[in-house]
C-alpha cells in the first residue's frame, strides 16, 4: 500500500468523522432552539392567568414550533446520509486512483432513501415523548385547576436539563452518530466487493482491517478488534469477529446493540501487491 493511498484513505475517513460531528451539532442547537422556543410560548400563552383556551393556544403554539423541528432534523439527515453514501464510495474509488486503477460511482442510492425515512421517523417518536410530557402537563393543569405559575414551574421541569429534553438529545445523538456512520460503511463495503475482482485482474488484492477510533469511550472489543485485523487484515467478503458478534463491517444491522450503537470504528480498504508466484498459482 503506498502512502499517497493511505493519505487519501485517511482523509476521507477525517471528513466522515467530520461529517458526523457536524451534523450532531446542528441537531443539537435546533433542539436547544425549540427547547428555548417553548418555554417562551408557554409563558407568552399562559401569561398571568390559566384558562382552557390559554392552555389550547399555547399547545398549538407549541405543536408548530415541533413540527418545524422534526421538518429541520429529517432534511439534516437526509443530507448527511446522502453524503456520508458518497464518502464510503469515495474511501474505495479514490485510493484506487493512486495505483493507476479507476472505479466508478455506481452504487445505488435506495439504501439512502430508505433509511432516510426510517430516521426522521425515529427523530419522530423522540418528539413525541416531548409533545407528550408537555401536553400531559397542560392537560393536568385544568383537570386539577392549577394556577399559572404552577403550570409554567411544571413545564420548567420537563424542559430543563434532567427533563425530557436532556433524553431527547441523548437519543438524537445515539441515532444520528449510529446510522451517518452505518450508511457510510455499507456503501464502502458494497463497493469494496464490486472492486475486488478488478483490482485482482490488475494485479491488486484489496483487503479490509478495523480502525478504532482511540479514547476513553472506545470498546475493549473495538481495540482488540483493531489489533487483530490492522495487522493480518482479511478478504473482503469474510466477516470481522467483534467481541460475540460477527460483523461485515462496523455497524452491521446485524450486530448487536452492545457492539454498534455509538459505534465511531471504520472498515479501512488494505490492498497489496500480488506476488507473481501468486497470481500463477491462482
Amino acid at each position: 500500500m503506498t502512502p499517497e493511498f493511505q493519505r487519501n484513505v485517511d482523509q476521507i475517513i477525517r471528513e466522515i468523522h467530520s461529517l458526523d460531528d457536524r451534523t450532531i451539532a446542528e441537531v443539537l442547537r435546533e433542539l436547544r432552539a425549540l427547547q428555548k422556543q417553548v418555554a417562551l410560548e408557554v409563558k407568552a400563552s399562559v401569561g398571568n392567568e390559566l384558562t382552557l383556551s390559554r392552555l389550547m393556544q399555547a399547545q398549538h403554539a407549541i405543536e408548530i414550533h415541533i413540527r418545524a423541528f422534526e421538518n429541520e432534523a429529517a432534511r439534516a439527515i437526509s443530507d448527511s446520509l446522502g453524503q456520508a453514501f458518497d464518502l464510503g464510495e469515495k474511501l474505495i474509488a479514490e485510493p484506487m486512483k493512486t495505483l493507476g486503477l479507476s472505479a466508478s460511482y455506481s452504487l445505488t442510492k435506495e439504501i439512502v432513501q430508505t433509511l432516510t425515512g426510517f430516521t426522521a421517523d425515529r427523530i419522530k417518536g423522540l418528539t413525541n415523548q416531548v409533545r407528550d410530557r408537555i401536553n400531559g402537563v397542560l392537560h393536568r393543569a385544568v383537570l386539577t385547576r392549577m394556577n399559572a405559575a404552577q403550570a409554567i414551574e411544571e413545564i420548567g421541569s420537563v424542559l430543563d436539563s434532567t427533563g425530557a429534553f436532556k433524553e431527547v438529545a441523548y437519543r438524537a445523538e445515539r441515532i444520528y452518530r449510529t446510522e451517518i456512520l452505518r450508511i457510510f460503511s455499507m456503501a464502502s463495503d458494497m463497493k469494496m466487493q464490486e472492486q475486488a475482482n478488478n483490482m485482482k485482474v490488475a494485479g491488486y488484492e484489496m483487503l479490509k482491517g478495523w480502525l478504532a477510533t482511540l479514547d476513553l469511550r472506545t470498546r475493549p472489543s473495538h481495540r482488540l478488534a483493531m489489533l487483530r485485523y490492522m495487522q493480518n487484515p482479511i478478504a473482503v467478503d469474510e466477516a470481522f469477529q467483534v467481541g460475540d458478534d460477527e460483523l461485515m463491517y462496523p455497524r452491521d444491522p446485524n450486530g448487536s446493540a452492545e457492539e454498534t450503537i455509538l459505534c465511531r470504528c471504520v472498515s479501512a480498504p488494505i490492498v497489496r501487491r500480488i506476488a507473481q508466484s501468486e497470481r500463477l498459482a491462482a
